[in-house]
């Protein structure tokens, strides 16, 4: 089992995730497209610009639940016994650490890690 840890940053309403080398890129539909494998952990982390985030499983194909969601760190459980190539679609829906509502963003799951 990995744990995946996705850091996630606002910047002008844009969302951002830091990527493998250190950079910062925007989430959008498919990026990031983080590769996991069964009974993986994946960490969302959110930095002083976010206040709460929120993960919504499109079809709950990859992720088998997710705890402590409505923080800055909610953490999911990928599911164990997974076969065949899986890509799903999820929300990441962010609220700003100095107000606000939610805006979603939708970025991708994909099964096995490498499988993309």
């Amino acid at each position: 089992m990995a744990i995946i840890t996705i850091n996630l940053t606002l910047d002008g309403g844009v969302l951002k995730y830091q990527d493998d080398a250190g950079n910062w890129q925007t989430v959008d539909a498919g990026s990031p497209s983080t590769g996991v494998d069964s009974g993986d952990e994946v960490d969302w982390s959110g930095d002083d610009t976010i206040g709460k985030i929120k993960i919504k499983p499109n079809k709950n194909r990859i992720l088998d639940r997710v705890d402590d969601d409505d923080t800055k760190k909610p953490k999911g459980k990928v599911k164990q016994g997974l076969t065949g190539t899986i890509t799903e679609k999820y929300t990441i829906s962010v609220k700003p650490a100095n107000g606000g509502g939610y805006t979603d963003f939708d970025p991708d799951l994909t099964y096995p890690k490498g499988g993309d």
